[in-house]
């Protein structure tokens, strides 16, 4: 098990939705946990809000700014210490058809959803070797298993999450690391980040505090992946089916349509 009392934690985008709430979760525990968010007045909320929960901290940061990365583990590392539990939650979202999304916000949903989590991985990775103890969290996506029409940059960062956290656990097995791994793959969940977004058939809408209780089981038990509502468990095994039935599938359940309606926060 991975112990949350006495720990230390990190989450970015923890200023709102399901990082504000994993981090008072992580708190009433007994954790010493990091808020990172680029929204400042949103850490000064949770700062006001949780203080009387156990020790905590806030720090700006920029997920999409590899450099603003770099500062952050750097000022981390040596005014806090080690990080014991790192939750890469930041994310963004950006829909509409490829060729209308414009050019800058492919390139921040990948920066800020992909690049970000490795990055940050990267700058807290070193110390959890060193001390031979963490757990490593990536907030991926139902998208993570299939595509999804007028999301593609979303569903693209997302598949690279799950692949780079696959590919880290195959990597620390190579040298008997003790870093543990897990992947969160939700659908969609009620932040205001989908806001307008139709769920498809089968596939209710996430509470926040589900997935948030979900999170710190599976780091309590060191669960390497949750997928989240259980018809998500079923998109690897249509993609074998014949494409015309997967198709049929997709267009009858209303997976393809159900970011006709978004706007989003």
């Amino acid at each position: 098990m991975t112990m949350i009392s006495g720990s230390t934690a990190l989450i970015t985008g923890g200023a709102s939705g399901i990082g504000r709430l994993m981090g008072e979760r992580l708190l009433r525990r007994g954790a010493e946990v990091i808020f990172v968010d680029r929204n400042e007045t949103g850490l000064a909320r949770v700062a006001g809000e949780f203080s009387s929960l156990g020790r905590l901290h806030t720090r700006h940061a920029d997920l999409g700014d590899p450099e603003s990365i770099r500062a952050l583990a750097e000022d981390v590392l040596s005014t806090i210490g080690p990080v014991d539990i790192l939750i890469n939650n930041a994310g963004i979202v950006r829909g509409g058809a490829v060729h209308e999304v414009t050019d800058e916000d492919h390139e921040l949903t990948l920066r800020v959803n992909a690049l970000g989590v490795i990055l940050a991985t990267k700058r807290f990775l070193p110390s959890m070797l060193e001390r031979g103890r963490g757990h490593i969290v990536n907030i991926a996506s139902a998208s993570s298993f299939g595509g999804v029409a007028l999301m593609a940059s979303y569903a693209a960062s997302k598949w690279a999450v799950l692949g780079f956290s696959e590919s880290l656990i195959y990597e620390l097995q190579l040298e008997n690391h003790p870093i543990q791994v897990t992947s969160v793959c939700p659908g969609y969940i009620d932040t205001g980040m989908f806001s307008g977004a139709s769920p498809p058939m089968l596939m209710p809408i996430l509470q926040p505090s589900q997935v948030a209780d979900s999170v710190m089981q599976a780091i309590e038990s060191n669960k390497r992946m949750i997928v989240m509502p259980p018809l998500v468990k079923t998109v690897p095994i249509m993609k074998l089916l014949p494409n015309k039935l997967t198709d049929f599938l997709a267009h009858a359940l209303g997976v393809n349509r159900s970011m006709e309606h978004w706007k989003g926060r």
